[in-house]
């Protein structure tokens, strides 16, 4: 069934269908325009869609269920979130650069297609990104460090 599922993908695409996605999308795209600044709530886009869809559907896009959710003030916050990832990632060496940004890639292609806000893979990639860079930076003080001493 998953090779089935898969091999509906063109035919999802050339009729911009998306197993529904792009509906949804301009649904939460009304409701966001409804409810920019406070949003819906947390864990309500389901709902908040119901008058414009008349049915309950997840987001299935990160960003389009955050706007939703927390409204203009909760996207502002997420975004930082990422831009600050983002900007971790680049202050580290080549190799460990690339690693975090195909990681952080991967999971953004998943981000605009799935629900992924509240799904642990975000907060663990975005906690490990952090992490790593603080251990590396650490690292580097304390090589420093021994060498002055």
């Amino acid at each position: 069934t998953s090779w089935e599922r898969l091999a509906t993908i063109p035919e999802q695409i050339r009729s911009l269908d998306l197993n529904k996605r792009v509906d949804i999308w301009r649904a939460g795209v009304e409701m966001i325009k409804d409810h920019f600044l406070l949003g819906v709530g947390a864990g309500a886009f389901r709902t908040g869609v119901l008058p414009y869809l008349g049915a309950r559907f997840d987001a299935h896009n990160v960003f389009i269920s955050v706007l939703g959710e927390y409204g203009l003030i909760g996207i502002a916050l997420f975004v930082c979130i990422l831009a600050a990832a983002i900007r971790y990632t680049l202050l580290l060496p080549p190799m460990e650069r690339k690693v975090w940004t195909i990681l952080f890639a991967t999971w953004l292609v998943g981000a605009l297609s799935l629900n992924y806000d509240y799904a642990k893979p975000t907060w663990y990639l975005l906690g490990s990104i952090v992490a790593f860079c603080h251990a590396q930076e650490k690292a580097r003080a304390t090589r420093g460090q021994l060498r002055v001493s």
